[in-house]
C-alpha cells in the first residue's frame, strides 16, 4: 500500500513540473497573432459597347473596393502603388485579365490576394463582373456579378459591387497565423469556397432572370450566391456552352430551383412563383350537391403545408327531399343549418409545391338546426366527420373539391343515436398566408 500512495505522490509531482511546459506552448499558439490578408485590386476592364468610354469607372471600382476592404483591416495594395510600378513592368490593361501574368504580377508586389475583373455599360444598365484569386493556390476564390442603372445610380451599382467583393473576401480568404504568411507562402494551401465559373465579358452569354417574386435571391449550384431579383429581374454573365443549376429562396417561401441551358446567344428565363411556406389559410367553399350551402374553413399548421388543425363553419339548406329524413322525422318545407367541425389532417407523402395534393382529415361535427315544421324547433346534432381532399396547388393560393362524410352513429336530439350517413360534396377555393 505505501508502495502504491508513493507511487502516485510521484506521478502528481511530475504533472505538476510538466504542466507549465505544455501551457506555455498552448498560450504561445493561441497568442499568435492572425494577419489579414494582402489584397491587390485591378482596375475592371471596360468592355463597353463604345470604346473609349466610361473609363473612369474602372478606376472608381477598385478604389471602391479598396475603401471597403480597408474598413474590415485588409491590408491592399493601393492604386498609387501598382499603377506606376504597372507602366514600369509594361503590365498595361490588356493583360489585367491573364490570370498567370495577373498573380505574377500582384505577388511581386507582396499581394497574396487578386481581384481583376471587367465592366460593361449596355444603353442605361451597366454589368460589373469581379473574380477574387488565392494566390497561394492559384485557385478562384469567390467571384460576383452586379447588375444595375448606368445614369445617377451607376454609384450605387460600383457601391454594391464593392461591397459584395469585399464580403466575399471577407467570407472565403480567412486571415492566417503571421508565421505562415511570412514563413511558409510557398507551402499554403487556404481552405477556400471554389467558384469555377469564369466570367470573361467579351465572350460572355447574359442570362436574364425575370421574376414576381421581388428580393428573391439565386444560388449557383445552391451555396454560391449570386444576385437578388430587383425591379422583376436579375442579370447574369456566364460562358457559352454551359448547363447551370439555380435554387431560388425566400424568406417565407419554399426554395425552387431552375436549370439553364445556354448555347451562344443572351437567353431570359421567366422564374415560376414561389409557394408561400404557409402558416395558416382560409378556405371559402359551397356545395354542388344537396343540402345547398356555403362555408369556410381556417386552417393552422402544425408543419408547414404537411400537418394542420382546421375549424370548418357552414350555413346549409336542406330542402324536405334530402335522403336522411325519415318517417319519425318530418322537417316540414326545410331546414336551415349551421355546422361547425374541429379536426385534424395531413397530406400524406405530398410534396408542398406538387401542383396536385391530396388532404386527409378528420373531426367532430357540431350541426345546430332550425326545423320549419307545424311548431318550429331546434335540433342538435353531433357525429363524427371525415374529409378527403383533392386540391390543385398554387403557389398562393389552391382550389380544392372536396367529400365530407359523417358516418353512422349519428347523435340527433329528436332522433338519438341513428345509423343513418350524411354526405357532402363540397367545391372551393383557399388563400394561403
Amino acid at each position: 500500500m505505501k508502495v502504491r500512495i508513493l507511487l502516485l505522490i510521484t506521478a502528481c509531482f511530475l504533472a505538476i513540473l510538466a504542466y507549465p511546459v505544455f501551457s506555455q506552448d498552448e498560450t504561445s499558439e493561441e497568442e499568435e497573432r492572425l494577419v489579414e490578408r494582402t489584397v491587390l485590386v485591378l482596375d475592371p476592364v471596360n468592355f463597353s459597347d463604345v470604346e473609349g468610354e466610361f473609363q473612369f469607372i474602372g478606376t472608381l471600382v477598385s478604389d471602391t473596393i479598396n475603401l471597403n476592404l480597408e474598413e474590415v483591416e485588409y491590408t491592399v495594395v493601393s492604386g498609387e502603388t501598382w499603377r506606376p510600378a504597372a507602366v514600369e513592368a509594361e503590365f498595361d490593361e490588356t493583360l489585367f485579365l491573364d490570370k498567370v501574368r495577373a498573380m505574377e504580377f500582384a505577388a511581386a508586389l507582396g499581394a497574396d490576394v487578386l481581384v481583376n475583373g471587367v465592366f460593361r455599360v449596355e444603353g442605361d444598365n451597366i454589368i460589373i463582373g469581379m473574380k477574387a484569386y488565392d494566390i497561394f493556390t492559384g485557385r478562384i476564390a469567390t467571384a460576383v456579378t452586379k447588375t444595375g442603372p448606368a445614369g445617377v445610380g451607376i454609384y450605387d451599382t460600383i457601391d454594391e459591387a464593392a461591397l459584395a467583393i469585399s464580403e466575399k473576401i471577407r467570407e472565403n480568404l480567412k486571415p492566417l497565423p503571421e508565421s505562415v504568411i511570412t514563413v511558409q507562402r510557398e507551402e499554403i494551401r487556404v481552405e477556400t469556397k471554389i467558384v469555377e465559373e469564369v466570367v470573361e465579358l467579351d465572350k460572355s452569354i447574359k442570362v436574364t432572370f425575370y421574376s414576381d417574386d421581388e428580393g428573391a435571391e439565386l444560388y449557383l449550384g445552391g451555396s454560391q450566391f449570386v444576385g437578388a431579383i430587383q425591379d422583376g429581374k436579375l442579370e447574369y454573365l456566364t460562358g457559352p456552352n454551359s448547363f447551370l443549376n439555380f435554387e431560388i429562396r425566400k424568406e417565407g417561401y419554399h426554395p425552387d430551383t431552375v436549370e439553364v441551358e445556354v448555347r451562344t446567344r443572351d437567353i431570359e428565363v421567366d422564374l415560376d412563383r414561389l409557394y408561400w411556406n404557409t402558416r395558416w389559410e382560409i378556405s371559402i367553399g359551397v356545395l354542388v350537391l344537396e343540402p345547398l350551402g356555403a362555408g369556410t374553413q381556417f386552417r393552422y399548421f402544425l408543419i408547414p403545408d404537411r400537418v394542420a388543425v382546421y375549424a370548418c363553419g357552414g350555413l346549409y339548406f336542406l330542402p324536405d327531399t334530402h335522403y336522411f329524413w325519415n318517417d319519425e322525422f318530418d322537417p316540414g318545407s326545410f331546414v336551415v343549418d349551421l355546422k361547425l367541425a374541429p379536426g385534424i389532417g395531413w397530406y400524406p407523402g405530398f410534396k408542398p409545391t406538387a401542383p396536385f395534393r391530396i388532404f386527409i382529415g378528420a373531426g367532430v361535427l357540431t350541426s345546430f338546426m332550425y326545423v320549419t315544421q307545424s311548431d318550429p324547433l331546434f335540433v342538435f346534432h353531433f357525429a363524427p366527420e371525415f374529409q378527403f381532399q383533392v386540391e390543385w396547388n398554387l403557389p398562393r393560393f389552391r382550389f380544392f373539391a372536396a367529400s365530407i362524410v359523417n358516418p353512422p352513429m349519428n347523435y340527433w336530439t329528436t332522433l338519438g343515436w341513428t345509423s343513418t350517413p350524411d354526405f357532402r360534396f363540397e367545391l372551393g377555393v383557399s388563400l394561403k398566408r
